[in-house]
């Protein structure tokens, strides 16, 4: 029995792991605002100390835009500045928009692929697990932002304000039928 115990975390294994049961996982949901964050972090400080902002969402289409749009208040907040009600009580109209917020699956595998036999006289398949010596499937949030900042009386530029960019990761790989191990950056007290 002790040999047993000895030799079972040795033997290679195959299972399947579900991360989610709504329609989109956690993983995927974290990825986006991770990306999110990372991007709207990027804008520079001081534009909104001691001004009243209106943050425009018009052109906003993005997955998650309640938390972005949360979040591009708490910038603004923590940059000193104070929210308008409206256009007409700003000084400064913040117009948002999104260029892209996804996240993009990639995998790569080194070894045998799952391998479909069909059974003679039988209408079923028998599928061959996989056999990966080394595989990595990889998961990456993206985000890009565009911020433009007008005074609301002439509409011309305020301020000019960067395109924002903002990336995340989450990675399984399996290393000689081993795994899955887990890389990411996402926070460690949400993964």
């Amino acid at each position: 029995m002790l040999c047993l115990g000895l030799i079972a975390p040795a033997l290679p294994g195959c299972g399947t792991f579900r991360e989610t049961f709504p329609p989109r996982s956690g993983v995927e949901q974290l990825l986006i605002s991770s990306a999110m964050d990372r991007a709207v972090e990027q804008l520079p400080t001081g534009w909104a100390e001691g001004r009243a902002v209106f943050v425009d969402y018009a052109n906003l289409d993005a997955y998650d835009s309640p938390y972005l749009k949360q979040r591009i208040r708490e910038v603004v907040l923590a940059d000193g500045g104070s929210l308008a009600p409206g256009p007409e009580q700003a000084q400064v109209v913040l117009e948002v928009a999104s260029g892209g917020v996804s996240v993009d699956k990639g995998s790569w595998l080194l070894g045998l692929p799952q391998i479909p036999l069909p059974i003679p006289f039988a209408d079923e398949t028998l599928v061959l697990p996989e056999a990966p010596l080394f595989k990595l499937s990889s998961y990456a949030g993206k985000a890009k932002l565009l911020f433009t900042a007008l005074d609301p009386a002439t509409r011309a530029r305020f301020r000019e304000l960067p395109t924002c960019y903002g990336r995340s990761h989450h990675r399984y790989w399996w290393l000689l039928f081993v795994g899955p191990f887990t890389t990411s950056d996402l926070p460690k007290e949400v993964r």
